[in-house]
């Protein structure tokens, strides 16, 4: 009948989890239950484990079990396991699901123990002689968790995480449930407790966490006692507690609040803040913002100016560039005159004349071109006085660095105008002197018409202006010299001009500087409006005025409250020295903000806990299995507390029930003292006749 039974409870209280079969592949259920029957001392008088295996999969099936259990016996006829030892191998053929049941004992001890007790009236009692009695019952039932273990719990506190070590107990979640016929009891409590009315029947339910300890009491009164039938269930889980989700924002706060002293030790703290000079400074901050706007009105103002002058430095230096081309035309006519000397020198000796005239003209063309190179050079002059007044109205250190590199580009192409113009005037000197005689190194030059014989010296001064070289121990540059020294002005400025490569530098084309300026002009504009500077975000003008006006009148609103502020400063340091000071507060602290964070952590170690308690005795391979325990309170029924009587009766010591003879025995003692004083009478009498 037990047998039946078991099956019959592990059916109903079955949980299916996943395993593996040996020879196909299947899905296989295993579900323990582990049964045990309890004195009312709460020791264990029998333990029992049902296992069930549900089998998924068709074909020739091969399970292997490891149940280590005792007494193995397959509740189905049908199916004989091979064992050895604790081993077990069950082998069938399956249509798609097949259930295997078998039971075995065990005496490992119980994850929970029991200890129970009951009182009648206050007084302790068996259960067997509370049956039909009058009077108050008490059931009280303890369970103590016997799986600590030591775990390391961790939890972030704002940026910082803790780790605490902490001893915890596998979660085990116990159900009692106590059944007592209604029309047994005139009274009934149980604290803590579930109950409901079933038919005739009262059930009630205690649900309990014993970590390491939980107690459920029952108590009741009765004109008959009935002893109630109790059940305990043990689910190796924690129930399913629904936390609510906590603000990250007040965990910051709290956080925040719970490791740092300064809110403590600001506690009493005298405030000496003066609202009018507060507001002394905010007037000051808004005139400085007032004349940081006008300061920048003012530069775009003059930057803007400084934009218009470009173009007329563009026409400038365009007009100083077609100078240099021009420059670099008519010296190169000179040089064509001169060769066209000198052939007519070498070619015709009578050509003499004509070709003094051609020399007096070149003289006048060196002269000219002396005078062209002064003008280039006054124009020059003028330009870098205006960059340099350029220079001096702006403070972008952009178009600084622009403007200089072109003033230095300048003055390079003044160099080489300066150049040009010594080597022009050297030659005009010296034609002049070949013409007119003179004096050229120190050395006496004969006036070239009146020496005919000099056509030799001539023909060689002519090739030194052409490509230069030494005259009568002088040095001469060349024409050639000067049309290279033209072409390089020439080139130089139209790279100012049109953008390229200027002393190593990169530069822009004139033509695109207003532009440029333009843009960075613009970037004043975030300093009044707003707007991004250099990835900085950088409010309005307007905004600023906002916040000043808002932070006036937290500094206005402040004054009338700085004295509440103050003597609440004071109310909250008397406050803590009630409390036993700051070091006692902030342990408070501390402990509120465990309780906060390392509650949660405590309560995810758990689930993990329980996540790997999956077996009581032995495994099945590969799997993954679920466990229950239910025990029960040996039942005393009437007929029970009669046979127990009868026993007792049977085999009850004399002085047990010395209260139902004590008149017998008063008569008797009675009668014992009276025969002793007749005796004694007898002896004493007897004892004086024979003396």
């Amino acid at each position: 009948m037990r047998k039946v039974l078991l099956v019959t409870i592990a059916i109903m209280l079955a949980f299916a989890l996943p395993v593996m079969a040996a020879s196909a592949p299947a899905a296989v259920k295993r579900t323990q239950t582990v049964y045990a029957v309890l004195d009312w001392n709460g020791k264990p008088i029998e333990e029992s484990v049902v296992n069930w295996l549900r089998v998924e999969g068709t074909g020739k099936m091969k399970i292997q079990d490891k149940p280590e259990i005792s007494d193995v016996i397959s509740l189905d006829p049908g199916m004989k396991p091979e064992i050895v030892g604790h081993d077990i191998t069950w082998e069938f053929d399956s249509k798609g699901q097949k259930d295997i049941f078998y039971t075995g004992k065990t005496d490992k001890p119980l994850p929970i123990t029991f200890d129970v007790e009951l009182l009648l009236d206050g007084k302790k009692i068996k259960p067997e002689q509370t049956i039909g009695k009058k009077g108050k019952i008490t059931l009280s039932m303890s369970f103590t968790n016997k799986l600590p273990k030591t775990v390391d719990l961790s939890w972030k506190e704002g940026d910082k995480t803790v780790t605490k070590e902490k001893t915890l107990y596998q979660p085990m979640t116990v159900m009692v449930q106590a059944e007592i016929p209604v029309d047994s009891y005139s009274s009934l409590e149980a604290k803590d407790a579930m109950s409901m009315t079933i038919g005739s029947r009262k059930r009630i339910i205690w649900t309990l966490l014993p970590s390491p300890d939980g107690k459920a009491v029952l108590e009741y009164s009765s004109d008959s006692v009935t002893l109630p039938s109790v059940q305990i269930s043990i689910l190796p889980r924690i129930p399913d507690i629904t936390i609510p989700n906590i603000d990250p924002a007040i965990q910051d706060l709290l956080a925040s609040v719970a490791d740092n002293t300064d809110l403590l030790d600001m506690a009493g703290t005298e405030i000496n803040l003066d609202p009018d000079k507060i507001l002394s400074q905010l007037v000051s901050l808004q005139s400085l913002l007032d004349a940081s706007k006008q300061a920048i009105d003012d530069s775009k103002k003059q930057v803007s100016d400084l934009t218009k002058s470009f173009s007329d430095l563009e026409k400038g230096l365009k007009e100083l560039a077609s100078g240099a081309d021009n420059l670099s035309q008519l010296s190169k006519g000179h040089k064509q005159v001169v060769e066209t000397m000198k052939q007519g020198l070498d070619s015709n000796t009578s050509g003499l004349t004509e070709s003094i005239s051609v020399l007096q003209n070149s003289a006048n063309s060196a002269s000219k071109s002396s005078r062209e190179l002064f003008v280039s050079r006054t124009t020059l002059d003028d330009t870098l006085s205006s960059l340099s007044k350029l220079k001096s109205q702006t403070s972008d250190r952009d178009l600084l660095d622009k403007l200089s590199e072109i003033e230095a580009s300048l003055k390079i192409v003044g160099q080489k105008i300066d150049s040009a113009k010594q080597e022009s005037d050297k030659a005009s000197q010296n034609l002049k002197v070949l013409m007119d005689g003179g004096t050229i190194g120190g050395k006496d030059i004969p006036s070239i018409s009146s020496m005919p014989e000099s056509l030799k010296l001539l023909d060689q001064t002519l090739t030194a202006l052409i490509s230069g070289g030494e005259v009568m121990s002088v040095q001469m540059p060349g024409i050639n010299t000067t049309i290279d020294g033209l072409n390089a002005i020439s080139s130089g400025l139209n790279t100012i001009i049109k953008g390229g490569d200027v002393g190593g530098t990169k530069t822009p084309p004139l033509s695109e500087i207003p532009a440029l300026i333009t843009k960075n002009l613009s970037q004043f504009d975030v300093l009044v409006s707003g707007g991004t500077f250099h990835g900085v975000k950088v409010p309005s003008q307007k905004e600023i005025l906002s916040m000043i006006g808002d932070f006036r009148k937290m500094a206005e609103d402040f004054g009338p409250q700085s004295d509440r502020l103050l003597e609440l400063g004071k109310k909250l340091q008397q406050a803590i020295e009630r409390n036993g000071g700051k070091e006692k507060v902030q342990k408070a602290m501390d402990e509120s903000k465990q309780l906060l964070f390392g509650g949660q952590a405590e309560l995810d170690k758990m689930k993990e806990m329980e996540q790997n308690y999956k077996s009581f005795v032995g495994e099945t391979p590969g799997a993954e299995s679920s466990v229950l325990f239910v025990a029960k309170l040996n039942e005393v029924t009437i007929e029970k507390a009669k046979e127990n009587n009868v026993k007792a009766q049977n085999t009850t010591p004399f002085y047990e029930d010395i209260n139902k003879y004590k008149y017998y025995i008063l008569i008797a003692a009675i009668a014992i003292i009276i025969a002793s004083i007749f005796i004694n009478m007898a002896y004493k009498r007897k004892h004086k006749e024979q003396s």
